[in-house]
Parts: C-alpha cells; sequence; structure tokens
C-alpha cells in the first residue's frame, strides 16, 4: 500500500558550510530514510531549507567582519553544494528571507496570538551594557545549570535541555566577553505546561518509535514543571513581531522554524501540483510526517513544536522523530573553532561519495556518540570495494562464458537468497526499527554472501537477477554504483524494491560492467590522508 511520507530535516545554520558531522546526522538518515521508501513504492516529500535568523548568524558576521545578508548568502550557497556533492535529494529547500515564508510565519504567529495562547512577562533578563544588547541564545555563554558543560542561553547541546539564560554559570557576552547585567524587559512566552495532558498522551503513545536517549529527555522534562518558551525577543535580526506593541521584537527562531516547515510543503505543492494529494500538514489529513534532527534540537522539535500544533487546532502532530547523537573526529567533538572538523566538501571532492555515505551510516551516531577515523575509513573503503570488484568480475566472467537460459526452477534458488535480504531490509526501513548501522550491515553480509557464493558457474538469467538486487538494495545508500547497476542491465533506472523472477532481465551490457569494475579498481587504490 503506496504511504504519502512529509520528511523534514533541521535547517542547517548559514553560519559555515557543512562538516562530516553534520552530515552524519539528520540530512543523510532523511536522504536515506526518503530513497528506500521511494524504492519501497511510496510517495515521499523531503523538506529543508537555511536557518538564517538564528543568532548563530549574527555572531558569525560579527566575526567576520562582513554583513549578515553576505555572510547568509555565501554559506547558504557552500551548504547546497555540500548537500548536491554529498548525494543528499531535498525536495524543497526553503529560503526564510523571502516574503512568502515571513508572511506565513507571522499569520501562523498572530493565528495563535489572537486566540489568547501566549502570555506576556516582564522579567530580569541579561543586558551587555558594552554592545548594548539584551543577550540570548548565542550572544550569551556559560555553564549549564543542569549539566555544567559549556552552553548558550535558552538551551544547551550537550544535554538538550532548555535553560533560563538567568541560571547559567559565569554568564558573559559572546561579542565582547564581559559579564553582562540583569535588565527588566517584556516579552511573550509559549505555556507549555497548560498542554502537558495532551502531550504526556502523545508521548505514551509513540514512545515505541523513539530512541533511548530521546525517552530520556522526553522522561527529565516531564518530572518537573514544563517551561515557558520565549517567542520574542528583543532584537534586529530575524522576523518582525507584526505588533504595534512589540516594535523592535523578533520572532524567535525556534518558533519560526515549525511554521516554516509548513509553508515549505505548500510551496512545494504548489509546484509540483501533480504530487501534491494528501501532501499537507493538515490534521484532519491525517499525514505520515517524519522528523530527522539531532538530539541537541530535540526540545524544541518534540516539545514545543508539538505544542504549537496542539494549540492550533490545526496541524498534525508527528508521526516519529528520528534523532542522533553528536559525530566525533578522532575521539573529540568536531569544531570549527579549534580546527578539528573535515569540511564535507572538501572530503567529497577528493573521496567517492557513495562509500562516504556508506562509512558515515556505519559508524552513524544514532543511540551514542560515534567517531570518524582515518585508518578505518580507508580500510573499509577498500573492503567494501573489493568486495564489489570481486561480484562484479565473477559476474562478468559469467555472463561471458554461460550462455543457457535456466527455468524458473532453479532461479529460485538464487531469488531466495535474495528475497531473505530484502525481506530485512525491508523491516529496517520501518520509522521505530530504522537504524543506519544495522542496515549498512546487512548489506555488508549481504555483499559478503554474494561474493562467497560460486556466482562464476551462474546463468544469465541468474546473473541478472543479482545485478538487480545489487541496484535495489544498495540504493539508499549508494545511488551512483546503484544507477551504474542499472545501466548494466540496459534499464532505466527503477526504484522498484521487490526481488521476484518474473521480474529479471536477461540482457547484460559487457561494456558497462567492464567499465564499473575498471572505476571501483580506481577507487580502491586511493587513500586518503588528513
Amino acid at each position: 500500500m503506496c504511504t504519502n511520507y512529509i520528511i523534514t530535516s533541521p535547517p542547517p545554520t548559514t553560519n559555515g558550510d557543512l562538516h562530516l558531522g553534520h552530515l552524519s546526522g539528520p540530512y543523510l538518515h532523511a536522504d536515506v530514510f526518503a530513497k528506500a521508501k521511494q524504492t519501497l513504492g511510496h510517495k515521499v516529500v523531503h523538506l529543508s531549507g537555511t536557518d538564517d535568523h538564528q543568532s548563530y548568524v549574527v555572531t558569525k558576521a560579527k566575526e567576520e567582519k562582513r554583513s549578515i545578508k553576505d555572510t547568509i548568502t555565501e554559506y547558504r550557497e557552500e551548504i547546497i553544494k555540500t548537500l548536491l556533492l554529498a548525494d543528499i535529494n531535498i525536495d524543497f529547500f526553503e529560503d526564510p528571507t523571502n516574503n512568502k515564508h515571513i508572511k506565513f510565519v507571522q499569520s501562523f504567529f498572530l493565528d495563535l496570538y489572537e486566540k489568547g495562547v501566549f502570555i506576556e512577562k516582564n522579567e530580569l533578563g541579561y543586558y551587555c551594557k558594552t554592545c548594548d544588547e539584551f543577550l540570548f541564545e548565542a550572544h550569551i555563554k556559560g555553564k549549564c545549570p543542569n549539566c555544567s558543560c559549556i552552553s548558550g542561553g535558552n538551551y544547551c547541546e550537550a544535554c538538550g535541555q532548555p535553560n533560563n539564560p538567568l541560571n547559567l554559570v559565569e554568564p558573559y557576552c559572546t561579542t565582547c566577553k564581559k559579564t553582562p547585567i540583569k535588565k527588566k524587559l517584556s516579552n511573550l512566552f509559549f505555556p507549555l505546561e497548560n498542554y502537558r495532558n495532551l502531550l504526556e498522551q502523545y508521548f505514551d503513545n509513540n514512545a515505541s518509535k523513539y530512541r533511548s536517549h530521546l525517552k530520556d529527555l522526553i522522561s527529565n522534562m516531564l518530572s518537573q514543571p514544563l517551561p515557558d518558551v520565549p517567542i520574542t525577543n528583543y532584537y534586529k535580526w530575524g522576523i518582525p513581531v507584526p505588533l504595534d506593541s512589540f516594535k523592535g521584537y523578533i520572532l524567535n527562531v525556534w518558533f519560526e522554524m515549525f511554521p516554516g516547515h509548513i509553508n515549505s510543503l505548500e510551496e512545494y505543492c504548489k509546484i509540483n501540483s501533480e504530487n501534491n494529494q494528501n501532501n499537507n500538514w493538515l490534521r484532519n489529513e491525517n499525514p505520515h510526517i517524519v522528523q530527522f534532527l539531532g538530539f541537541d534540537n530535540s526540545f524544541y522539535y518534540i516539545f514545543l513544536h508539538q505544542a504549537l500544533a496542539l494549540a492550533s487546532n490545526k496541524y498534525a502532530l508527528s508521526d516519529s522523530f528520528i534523532t542522533n547523537k553528536f559525530y566525533l573526529l578522532e575521539g573529540q567533538k568536531f569544531s570549527t573553532s579549534r580546527g578539528h572538523a573535515i569540511w564535507a566538501k572538501d572530503f567529497l571532492r577528493k573521496e567517492p561519495s557513495d562509500i562516504v555515505r556508506f562509512y558515515l551510516c556505519n559508524t552513524s551516531p544514532e543511540e551514542e556518540e560515534n567517531n570518524f577515523s582515518e585508518t578505518e575509513y580507508n580500510v573499509f573503503k577498500n573492503n567494501i570495494y573489493h568486495c564489489l570488484v570481486s561480484i562484479l568480475t565473477k559476474l562478468k566472467n559469467a555472463t561471458i562464458h554461460n550462455k543457457q537460459y535456466l527455468s524458473n526452477q532453479d532461479l529460485k534458488i538464487v531469488e531466495t537468497t535474495l528475497i531473505k535480504y530484502e525481506k530485512k531490509l525491508t523491516s529496517l526501513y520501518k520509522c521505530h526499527d530504522f537504524s543506519l548501522i544495522q542496515i549498512s550491515e546487512v548489506l555488508k553480509a549481504f555483499l559478503t554472501k554474494i561474493n562467497h557464493l560460486n556466482i562464476e558457474n551462474l546463468y544469465k538469467q541468474q546473473v541478472g537477477l543479482i545485478i538487480k538486487a545489487m541496484s535495489s538494495f544498495l540504493y539508499p545508500l549508494m545511488p551512483k554504483v546503484s544507477e551504474c547497476l542499472n545501466e548494466i542491465l540496459n534499464e532505466k533506472f527503477s526504484n522498484n524494491f521487490s526481488i521476484q523472477c518474473s521480474n529479471f532481465v536477461s540482457e547484460i551490457d559487457i561494456d558497462t560492467l567492464d567499465d564499473l569494475i575498471k572505476m571501483l579498481n580506481k577507487y580502491c587504490r586511493s587513500s586518503i590522508t588528513i
């Protein structure tokens, strides 16, 4: 049965390009999931964009001594190039500075404001006298009151919990490094506690789909009163609050992100009118929404955004959240400030994207932090490519020397092995079982199994069936190799994941097969040095 999936990955902040740590997280997760669902016959739309109104964009522009607009323009272009190099396909990539996005977010805000959803509070906040600015998020740092790690204001990347900047230990302004003072300011807040009962019911109904660290965060948050989340900030950069009483205020980016995703879907459907059947976020359409995100974004996606959907009484809640922890480089967290990073674009320009994707899947930081190692990457690459070359060389020899055709009964012997792995992979592409590590391990086992079969003595129909299976199975992780395999069969590229004797193709292009073997052999001989 065909299902329509709405998939989101968080908009990357335009304060820098993507490194391998970014790539290993929600972007690769979402892309593999989307490609797999397509091979299984489902309709998929993958949405993202850039996070241009984020406070980190402002601090980056100050650091680089240039305008915010120039900073956004450069890094947006770099991010898009990097995603393309990684073969990560996003169906609609939102520009949050365009007028349609801004108007939609403001309209969403006004709808909730007129319903009386928000509360206004005049309370103390940190203010930097030197910079003449109220401090929030990237503009202030200190020790997290929950885990004691260095944290920005309002939420902590390390433990994933929100914080009140007033509770940061040893706070300082990130621009001038001076200690701020306390000063009163009015802001609008979203009272999460008002939605506790509905959120608890929602979490209980979906808990089986969550990874353990997300379950722990939800449990910790629900063990205490839920916070009032700031919806506005007194600042010059962002989407203006459309109220005369809040001149000089902007809408907080974490609030903006939820209606931003909805607007992205609506804009996609306008452009692709033939593909918009049931592709909307409306509650009464019961859409299948799967959101991929780093664990550090969890509070806002899981608590704030779902509560906003409840408050709207119009938009649907998400079916599932697939989260990931941090990816490490040689045992330490990726850090651009310390120069401890591998920029994804630089890496992908000298390394084949398919094997980079496969390795990042195999070392994915799903339940816990995982590590990129130069040595392990080179070993992994050579093992995969040697195995592929060995299989394809044997299949080439079998095609040349064995001209006979087999009965369907003989083909069943090969089909049984292929169907076994088809079932394993299909199961792992379900939301509650989705695991890049397990998927990559099954694919490694599949390639090893095929390589160990006596495939030199196979007949043309069996060879075609194996190549077809390899093309289908590898596509979500290795799309380029998959398309090459499909060309060997002289077929238009197909996303069909089903392996059946009746679907085999017997015509095999020996020259194309030979070209692929040569290409893979070339990759085997190369090694990276960081």
